[in-house]
């Protein structure tokens, strides 16, 4: 995975619940309603990253710049149960209000599975991060990471597969360096003709 430790984490916690080895029907092949999964767990954590720079804004009597956030940003390995727990529930609160064909006990496993492969891969696919210029030869190494957790995990398949049409900026994506045989690029013609926006 990438360099952001909370992609790791998520989907460690994903292993602590009931989970399937396949996608349920419904979800299936639907780029859009696997987008929407994916977009729930970021708009929960975003959610937390909010409390965390009000938090700064309480120490310091201003809210963090750009540039200092990825300092003061709680990773989740460090939140304890009660913000874990919050946390979780805001996002399967929102999956069940949103997401029809899936069984509730399965939903956590599921979306945190997702969501940690197509950030991932998101984040591999980008021309730039928080940590700098993505070269050729960084992307492919992380691909083939990628690739290889893919490859017994076909939730977390489809979390790679659909990266490049979630990124919410599709001007920031780059495929140099991803193997042809790689998941990463299922969607890549789809991607080429999607244009400056997303679909949802």
């Amino acid at each position: 995975m990438s360099g952001d430790p909370n992609m790791e984490t998520l989907y460690k916690w994903a292993l602590c619940h009931e989970g399937l080895d396949l996608l349920p029907s419904d979800l299936e092949n639907n780029i859009e309603k696997l987008i929407v999964v994916v977009d729930i767990v970021n708009n929960c954590l975003g959610k937390e990253f909010e409390k965390d720079k009000n938090d700064f804004r309480q120490t310091h009597d201003r809210f963090p710049k750009p540039e200092e956030e990825p300092f003061i940003l709680v990773p989740c390995q460090e939140y304890d149960s009660g913000r874990k727990e919050e946390f979780l529930n805001c996002i399967n609160r929102s999956l069940s209000e949103s997401i029809r064909g899936v069984n509730e006990k399965y939903q956590l496993n599921l979306a945190l599975r997702l969501w940690s492969s197509c950030l991932a891969t998101a984040k591999t696919l980008s021309l730039k991060t928080q940590s700098g210029i993505n070269s050729e030869e960084k992307r492919r190494a992380l691909i083939t990471k990628i690739d290889d957790m893919a490859s017994t995990d076909k939730i977390y398949r489809s979390g790679e597969e659909i990266a490049c049409m979630w990124q919410p900026d599709p001007t920031n994506v780059n495929f140099e360096g991803v193997p042809a045989s790689s998941n990463a690029r299922r969607y890549e013609s789809a991607w080429a003709k999607r244009g400056r926006k997303r679909s949802i």
